[in-house]
């Protein structure tokens, strides 16, 4: 019996997830400095990402995950190219975001990691919430 609300539709897709490492010691420290340079950081972080999987898929599904963000590649047919293409263009560009963190702020150390996965996905949730 299908339980009303719950939609489990199988789907292909590739998920890449990127998380800032250290982040919660490096907000601590600029949030009791009563610096905006980290929230500044914190927010090219998502921009950046955001736009970049836009430009390489339309069909992407964007989620923050706290301290990361989730970017799911839903197309049928070339999900895997565009997930792969993703994680290469993020890693380049968090790079360089995190790179000039730390020039512009010598006592920070702040880095990110990057996961990525191919295979099925459920859908799950109607109406307000979709999540996968």
């Amino acid at each position: 019996m299908k339980k009303e609300g719950l939609n489990k539709d199988k789907k292909r897709c590739t998920s890449v997830i990127t998380d800032i490492r250290n982040f919660s010691g490096t907000f601590k420290d600029f949030q009791n400095k009563n610096s905006p340079e980290f929230l500044r950081f914190i927010e090219n972080y998502y921009e950046s990402q955001n736009m970049l999987a836009k430009i390489i898929d339309d069909k992407v599904h964007m989620s923050s995950t706290g301290d990361g963000l989730l970017a799911i590649f839903l197309d049928e047919d070339e999900h895997h190219k565009m997930g792969y293409a993703y994680i290469l263009s993020a890693h380049r560009v968090l790079k360089n975001i995190c790179a000039k963190f730390i020039k512009e702020n010598p006592d920070a150390s702040i880095s990110f990691g990057i996961g990525g996965d191919s295979g099925n996905v459920w859908s799950v949730g109607k109406r307000y919430l979709q999540t996968y």
